[in-house]
């Protein structure tokens, strides 16, 4: 995933959105939305929970 997105991200106001269920439980996402805002700083990273239809 951070690789796609840091390929995606290639431009001045490179902007990335990720939306995710509201019943996700895990801690993978946040630890791998960290490494990346991490590598990253000049991305900027909107996310946003739902269930299906919001999202």
């Amino acid at each position: 995933m951070c690789t796609e997105a840091a390929k995606m991200a290639k431009g001045d106001q490179a902007s990335l959105k990720i939306g995710y269920l509201r019943c996700y439980t895990g801690s993978e996402f946040y630890h791998a939305l960290e490494l990346f805002s991490e590598k990253h700083p000049d991305v900027s990273v909107s996310v946003r929970y739902g269930n299906h239809e919001e999202l």
